[in-house]
């Protein structure tokens, strides 16, 4: 029968198991899983977590050995599926391997990362709900330098809201007191850089709290991005519309929330 190629994530260790069960498990699939170039050293964890289904002829591991081989393993007869967590632009490439090698009857399942919105909605708010808010937003922008697919983008909140400018400055604050951790991902500091080159004025670092021993450079710091008013001439949602995986975070305003 078919085998599964996993091609396991390069950001949470834990995601290549999930998936592994997942299609062994709810798909009753044989798996293949290639493990992320940034995680070679999850090898040895891995043969024995998953030591039962590789001794049934179930699972198999290898270790990432470039492009070719994974554009091999991607097109080999065998594998009838692939699923990956990843870019749009990787799972678009892997699309684009298999229909040029004649295989477009196989199939891909994708975990796609997309620009997150946090919406704030409008009320009244007591101190401790601002502050929950804020360390909710700030926690999910700078863990793992913003490099999670569910990583805080966007956050979305009222212009009119009587609370708008306290709840923000107490977003910054609160992202400022927070450790930063490097930025680690492929890419990060080169989207980043972009994203502040694109907004100009309207982008702030945030220098956050250092942990010791830790190498940081100014990159790895949360970029904020003033989008505007959603509506009017001044706004830019540049940030919107693709995924950043890095330390950025767009501020959008939508009209209204004056009312209580």
């Amino acid at each position: 029968g078919a085998v599964t190629l996993v091609l396991g994530a390069g950001n949470q260790s834990f995601l290549g198991v999930v998936d592994v069960l997942s299609r062994c498990l709810q798909h009753a699939e044989p798996v293949l899983l290639k493990l992320h170039p940034l995680r070679p050293w999850l090898s040895p964890p891995l043969l024995l977590i998953l030591a039962p289904l590789i001794a049934r002829n179930i699972v198999a591991v290898t270790l990432d050995r470039g492009v070719e081989q994974a554009s091999a393993l991607c097109t080999h007869p065998l594998v009838g599926h692939v699923h990956l967590t990843g870019s749009e632009e990787t799972a678009t490439a892997v699309r684009a391997s298999l229909d040029r090698a004649g295989r477009p009857h196989v199939g891909i399942t994708s975990e796609l990362g997309c620009a997150t919105p946090w919406l704030v909605s409008p009320g009244a708010w007591s101190g401790e709900e601002l502050r929950h808010a804020a360390t909710l937003i700030a926690t999910a922008k700078k863990g793992n330098g913003g490099c999670n697919c569910l990583s805080a983008q966007v956050v979305v909140v009222a212009r009119d809201w009587p609370q708008r400018g306290e709840f923000l400055s107490l977003l910054t604050a609160t992202i400022a007191a927070q450790p930063t951790v490097p930025a680690y991902y492929p890419g990060a500091h080169k989207r980043r850089a972009a994203l502040g080159a694109l907004y100009g004025a309207r982008a702030s670092p945030v220098v956050g709290a250092s942990l010791p021993h830790t190498r940081l450079t100014a990159e790895d710091e949360v970029l904020l991005l003033d989008c505007g008013v959603a509506g009017e001439a001044s706004f830019d949602g540049a940030a919107l519309r693709t995924e950043a995986f890095c330390p950025a975070l767009a501020v959008v305003q939508l009209p209204g929330g004056a009312d209580p």
